[in-house]
């Protein structure tokens, strides 16, 4: 998979200071990019996550105990969790996970391959180096286990559910120089990432929200980094890739692209590829007016304000300097809500076919859409919905998916 390509960027920032600056459009000139189109990938993988997701023994062993119905759909994979708590962890023993291991390891898995366990950062003081070596003590547990699980990897959920989880101000107290508090992230970064190749060498990390995220965010609709809920997350991811780089293993970081969650027009997935891979020129020239994203926004009651409505022409409102830290070549996989409307705003999901339409996706929809996305992501595309896709009543208040969804599943993604 591509790696990251930092030191690349500031020595274009240099050669930028020498010519008295450089305008945004410049940037392919300086950190070339490769020129190409996403492949037409027939080996992505189709996953799940959201409701229903598998957790604990209790929930692993109802897998285990219903894997011909759950085959029975589209998917290739699961998000699991195998029930490790809460970061930063209260301290962990891999004994106490032995149950869930081996009823993983005896599940008679045939069509499901790819299965990752879900790790969400929470709240942690990164300038606290024995609750931080704490955090690594757990990190290579987990490691260790979702290894001896089987399972492919994590997904690394680093959406900023409160605002002080990469907020400078909040990570690094009474420091004035934001330099600085990006060393100690990246440092925090590349030891976080040793911990994961400890127990796992070659871990496939799905990461929820990473450079192009918050590329977004800030050089498109013009929050500046340093005021951002994300400040210091490219820092951190920087300290991940260079551990990785530095293993020499076959460990990959893939951007999971939580943002593209609402998308509608299934041609923004190329748009969302070329900022995954970082290429603007091939951006510019695939440029659509209405593209809508999603992150995170802490502290409200409604999650419609997370909404990120592009500019309807392509352009540039930040600093070269912000620039160059957010310009990263990964891999690109894509999410998707199914139900958008349902969890971003209160609305039904309908079940009756009569009343698709009313949905934010019909299953004819969800076929263009899901097919797009595989066609042009590099690893993965994953369906996230408060919805149940297996059992065979009502849940925890959770509709049943119409068999029209699973079927526009099946046609996007034969198996």
């Amino acid at each position: 998979m591509p790696s990251s390509t930092g030191f690349t960027a500031w020595s274009a920032l240099a050669l930028c200071g020498l010519l008295s600056g450089c305008s945004g459009t410049d940037l392919d000139a300086l950190v070339p990019r490769p020129q190409r189109p996403p492949p037409q990938h027939t080996t992505t993988q189709l996953l799940q996550y959201g409701g229903g997701t598998p957790k604990g023994l209790m929930g692993l062993n109802w897998l285990s105990d219903h894997l011909a119905q759950v085959e029975s759909t589209p998917f290739d994979g699961l998000m699991l969790d195998i029930d490790f708590g809460s970061w930063p962890y209260d301290a962990l023993s891999e004994s106490d996970y032995a149950p869930q291991v081996s009823v993983l390891n005896n599940a008679k898995f045939a069509r499901i391959s790819s299965n990752f366990q879900v790790v969400t950062i929470g709240a942690v003081n990164w300038q606290n180096d024995t609750e931080f070596e704490a955090l690594l003590a757990n990190v290579r547990v987990i490691a260790r286990t979702v290894k001896a699980a089987g399972l492919k990897g994590i997904f690394l959920d680093t959406q900023a559910y409160a605002s002080y989880f990469w907020n400078a101000e909040a990570s690094c107290p009474g420091q004035t120089d934001l330099a600085s508090c990006e060393d100690k992230l990246k440092q925090r970064g590349q030891a976080f990432m040793h911990a994961w190749l400890d127990g796992y060498p070659d871990v496939t990390v799905l990461v929820s929200f990473a450079y192009a995220g918050v590329f977004v965010t800030t050089c498109l609709l013009g929050t500046k980094l340093s005021d951002s809920d994300f400040a210091l997350l490219p820092a951190f991811l920087d300290g991940m890739e260079t551990a990785r780089a530095e293993s020499r293993t076959s460990a990959t970081l893939v951007d999971a692209f939580l943002p593209a969650y609402p998308t509608s027009d299934p041609k923004a997935f190329r748009l969302y590829y070329d900022l995954v891979h970082f290429n603007w020129s091939s951006a510019v020239d695939h440029w659509l007016p209405g593209v809508v994203t999603y992150e995170w926004v802490p502290g409200v009651d409604s999650q419609s304000a997370g909404e990120r409505r592009w500019p309807d022409a392509p352009g540039l409102s930040c600093s070269l300097e912000d620039q160059m830290k957010l310009t990263r070549d990964m891999g690109a996989s894509f999410g998707l809500d199914l139900d958008w409307d349902n969890w971003n705003r209160g609305h039904k999901f309908h079940t009756d076919p009569a009343e698709f339409s009313l949905n934010f996706r019909t299953p004819e929809q969800l076929e263009t859409q899901v097919e797009t996305a595989l066609a042009t992501a590099d690893r993965y595309v994953w369906i996230w919905g408060d919805v149940d896709w297996w059992t065979t009543e009502v849940d925890a208040g959770r509709a049943l998916v119409p068999e029209a969804y699973v079927q526009a599943l099946a046609r996007a993604h034969p198996r």
